[in-house]
Formats: C-alpha cells, sequence, structure tokens
C-alpha cells in the first residue's frame, strides 16, 4: 500500500513538475515579434553575433541609436536581462548578423527637442507578457536621450505602478508628450490613457489621465 501511495504521488505530481518546468518557454514564444523593416536600437553597445545565440562569435558592435534593418526572425526565444524576446537576422551597414530582440525599440520618435543640431532620440520597448497581453515598464523600458545623454525615466509612473501596455511619442515644439496606455484589447479598447511631457532639459512631468 505505501509503495502504490508513493506512485500515485510521483506520477500526479510529474505533469505538475515537467510544466513548472517548461513555463518559462512557452511564456517565451508568446513574446511580441517585430516585422521585417528598420527599427533603432535603444541601448549600447550591442554586440553582433555569428548565429542566434549568446554562444555565436561576435562579428560586430552597434553603437547608440543605431538603424538597423530585420531581416527574418531567427526564433530561439529567451529571457536576457529581464526581457522576453526572439533573435533576430539583421542587417547594418554591410554586415550581417544576429541579434536579441530585446535590444530593438518598438517604436522610434527623432526629434531636435532643443534645437541646437542635435538630434534627440525617444524610444519604447514591450518587454514581458501579462494574460496575453504585452506589457513594458515605464522606467526601465523607455529609453530618451536628449544631446547624447539618457534621461532619468524614474517618475514614469502613476500611483506606484509603472506597468503600461503601449507608448506613443508625439513632438509639440520643445516639448514630446509620451502617451501611455495602460490596457489594450480588440474588445474592451482603451481603458486607461495617461499622459507625461518631456522639456529640452530632459525633465518628465505627470500631465494626468485621458
Amino acid at each position: 500500500m505505501y509503495s502504490k501511495t508513493i506512485l500515485f504521488i510521483f506520477f500526479f505530481c510529474l505533469p505538475v513538475f515537467l510544466f513548472a518546468q517548461n513555463a518559462e518557454a512557452v511564456q517565451f514564444y508568446e513574446t511580441y515579434g517585430f516585422e521585417n523593416g528598420f527599427y533603432y536600437m535603444l541601448d549600447y553597445p550591442v554586440n553582433i553575433r555569428s548565429r542566434p545565440n549568446l554562444q555565436g562569435e561576435i562579428i560586430g558592435k552597434l553603437g547608440m541609436n543605431a538603424r538597423i534593418e530585420i531581416l527574418e526572425c531567427a526564433g530561439n526565444p529567451q529571457r536576457i536581462e529581464n526581457v522576453n524576446s526572439e533573435w533576430y537576422k539583421i542587417k547594418y551597414e554591410d554586415m550581417v548578423g544576429y541579434i536579441f530582440g530585446g535590444y530593438i525599440a518598438r517604436e522610434t520618435l527623432i526629434c531636435d527637442i532643443d534645437n541646437n543640431g542635435i538630434m534627440d532620440y525617444f524610444h519604447y520597448r514591450t518587454s514581458f507578457v501579462v494574460h496575453n497581453m504585452y506589457r513594458m515598464h515605464g522606467i526601465t523600458d523607455i529609453f530618451i536621450y536628449i544631446n547624447n545623454h539618457r534621461i532619468d525615466t524614474g517618475n514614469i509612473i502613476v500611483d506606484g505602478d509603472d506597468l503600461w501596455g503601449i507608448c506613443h511619442f508625439v513632438q509639440l515644439g520643445e516639448t514630446v508628450k509620451i502617451e501611455l496606455i495602460y490596457s489594450l484589447t480588440s474588445t474592451a479598447g482603451i481603458t486607461s490613457y495617461y499622459i507625461f511631457y518631456v522639456d529640452t532639459y530632459g525633465k518628465i512631468a505627470y500631465a494626468g489621465e485621458h
């Protein structure tokens, strides 16, 4: 009787154990992939590798705000530096190789916010999935460079929450509006909509909910 009980517990728990072991891998396949086209890098330096994994030989490096062309998704979904993404085959100038998608901006605004001849960059990425919805952290997933200096986004937070769904950047003269949508679904539509403004000094101010 004792041995039968042990066998029952083992076979009952085995599927649960196997599911737990594979949960992260399943989640990776739910990440929001990039279509082929031109994008900007939101971090630097980023290694270009000969294969779509961290074991691939480093064949080049990408600098701040580099513009790349995605040729195809190479798969191999992973979680690197707290970001879920796949690897992508890219072209940069005359070089072709692979980079991790967590370093690619989903949307970019380029403007000269202070009219000094130096272009400024506003990027964002989605870094994780919750209940099949793509999410970003306002603090860690928005990248702003003014005069080649990265701006602190630590105050892109409302009521202690920095989780957002979609981000849009809109230039309004010498300010840039950051439109943050908290939740976006095909059935419910936009449920929450928040506005921040960035001035020429990189100061970020909350402007309320819309």
